[in-house]
């Protein structure tokens, strides 16, 4: 009998020769058990092999298959460590039983079982944490842009008050005020103002560089040539635009070279800006001149954009789309024309100061441009709502505003959540275009004024039953 360290070779397969401390007796036993089953095996004659091999010897079967795996592991001299300590421990468990007690112990179910439930279970908690954890912070990253979308629209909102028409400066015949103009009746109807509608001025300067301030102390040399008023509905998420004239004639408050106040004196709107510091003081100036001959409502927002910022807002949108009502410069009327960088500047700049009243024909071309350019806002805003934040990145280095990020959302949320918005609607100041003095300036017709101001920051008032 040949030995082989801690084994013994039974009929060439090598068995434990005595017990250590890491393998329990029984494995021994049952090793010892098994050896003598080989032996018998041996023993057998082939018809009775050959029946045991097709499983037609009853119970051997199992006990055949089990020693067959045993003994052709311990015939293998390739396994590792590992796969004999396993094969010990395999061993183990079937001594004192029989094969079918063995393989089917009710214990050994229950355990492996029960311990493959609390696997299941662990595994499943994890994943469900994980689950929550990943739900969590998709629940952050949508939440806090939601959150900081509120917090803006908010603070806003707060910048924005109503328009209310002060008699001082109302000319018109039977009008009565009441409630410091609040209500009025005029031709026997009565009107009150509309709390939701509120102004804001755009001013259009004739300057490249909105930060060029060359003379901080009277006149600045700069010009508004486009002045309109937008009047938000933020309650209906309506737009209405009064589109005022460069040359209308209006009261503006003139200062010296060294800034210091003369008086007020009639002349051209555009003039009002070049008294001030080529920023706020000029947009101040201005906005004053307007408020004057819109019946005195109070404007506490405004917007002055310099020449450059037409062609760089129509690249950001990408072009400007619309078919040329004048021919003039590059443009010919009825061509179709996709209006971008330069191209956008000159349709809207461009005019010809031979022709008299020149400023209408380029009003036109101004008011359809903006018409054009606001749609093509409005739906790009209506499909991604952060264009309004990157057009503002944008836009910030070429204007000159009283109004931040937070006012911009807040008035771009009430006309997306409305689906009111509309460019339609814009009103152009009635006057006579007439000379004086070698100026041609636009004498603005006072009645039709009212009812423009009327229209659109009042409403009728509902008649008490």
């Amino acid at each position: 009998m040949e030995q082989k360290g801690n084994s013994e070779d039974v009929n060439g397969f090598f068995f434990e020769k005595e017990p250590d401390m890491k393998t329990p007796k029984s494995a021994v036993i049952t090793k010892h058990a098994a050896a003598m089953k080989l032996k018998a095996k041996r023993r057998r004659t082939p018809e009775e092999r050959a029946k045991a091999e097709q499983g037609l010897s009853g119970g051997y079967q199992s006990n055949h298959r089990r020693t067959r795996r045993h003994s052709k592991y311990y015939k293998s001299q390739s396994h590792s460590a590992h796969h004999l300590q396993n094969s010990s421990h395999s061993s183990g468990r079937h001594s004192g039983k029989s094969s079918h007690s063995s393989s089917h112990s009710p214990e050994r179910s229950s355990g492996s079982s029960s311990a493959r439930g609390k696997k299941k279970k662990t595994s499943g908690r994890k994943a469900l944490k994980i689950i929550l954890s990943i739900v969590a912070v998709l629940l952050v990253i949508t939440l806090i842009p939601v959150g900081a979308y509120f917090i803006m629209r908010e603070r806003g909102k707060k910048d924005f008050t109503p328009a209310i028409i002060d008699s001082e400066y109302v000319t018109v015949d039977n009008a009565i005020f009441y409630d410091e103009g609040k209500t009025l009746t005029y031709n026997g109807k009565m009107y009150e103002y509309n709390e939701n509608v509120v102004p804001v001025a755009f001013l259009g300067v004739d300057k490249f560089d909105m930060e060029d301030t060359t003379d901080i102390h009277g006149r600045t040399g700069s010009q508004s040539d486009m002045n309109m008023v937008a009047a938000f509905d933020t309650k209906t998420g309506e737009l209405t635009v009064i589109a005022i004239p460069r040359d209308t004639l209006v009261d503006v408050n003139v200062y010296d070279d060294d800034g210091n106040y003369i008086g007020i004196q009639p002349m051209q709107l555009c003039l009002s800006y070049s008294y001030g510091d080529g920023e706020q003081t000029s947009c101040e100036n201005t906005v004053l001149s307007i408020e004057r001959l819109l019946c005195g409502i109070e404007i506490n927002n405004y917007i002055a954009l310099e020449v450059n910022s037409i062609g760089v807002m129509a690249d950001a949108v990408g072009g400007v789309e619309l078919v040329s009502i004048q021919t003039i410069g590059d443009f010919v009327e009825g061509e179709s024309y996709v209006l971008t960088g330069e191209l956008a500047k000159e349709y809207v700049q461009i005019r010809d100061t031979s022709v008299f009243n020149s400023d209408a024909l380029r009003r036109s071309r101004q008011i359809q441009y903006v018409k054009a350019f606001g749609k093509k806002v409005y739906s790009q805003v209506f499909s991604d709502f952060s264009t309004v934040t990157r057009l503002y990145s944008v836009a910030k280095e070429h204007i000159y505003s009283n109004l931040g990020i937070e006012n911009i959302t807040y008035l771009a949320s009430v006309i997306i959540e409305n689906g009111n918005f509309s460019m339609d609607d814009i009103r152009v100041i009635d006057g006579e275009a007439v000379m004086d003095n070698g100026f041609m300036v636009v004498r603005p017709d006072s009645t039709s004024v009212f009812e423009t101001v009327l229209s659109v920051f009042y409403k009728e008032a509902e008649s008490a039953e």
